[in-house]
């Protein structure tokens, strides 16, 4: 997820819920804004996926789940972490 008009301040983090239905609920509870769903996966092992992509992106953490990079960085960050530790993912249509 992004803010808009800040599309290099990155939200990386899973959800049991649509990740609309999450951007709602952050938007609505814990920022002025509502973000937007940039782009998202389907995984079975989400909370390993997110810890270990964290963990890759921590040079450019700026706040919790809130990463200072380009959407292409992230993807890259998740693509890479997926493929070296051996975790299925597959990438939703576009939100």
């Amino acid at each position: 997820m992004s803010y808009p008009g800040d599309p290099d301040h990155l939200k990386v983090g899973h959800t049991s819920r649509t990740p609309r239905a999450r951007a709602c609920e952050i938007g609505g509870t814990m920022a002025p804004k509502t973000p937007v769903v940039e782009v998202s996966w389907w995984c079975a092992d989400a909370r390993r996926l997110e810890k270990l992509t964290h963990h890759r992106l921590r040079d450019v953490r700026v706040n919790g789940e809130w990463f200072r990079e380009t959407l292409a960085g992230i993807e890259d960050a998740v693509e890479h972490v997926a493929e070296v530790y051996g975790i299925h993912i597959e990438r939703s249509p576009r939100p």
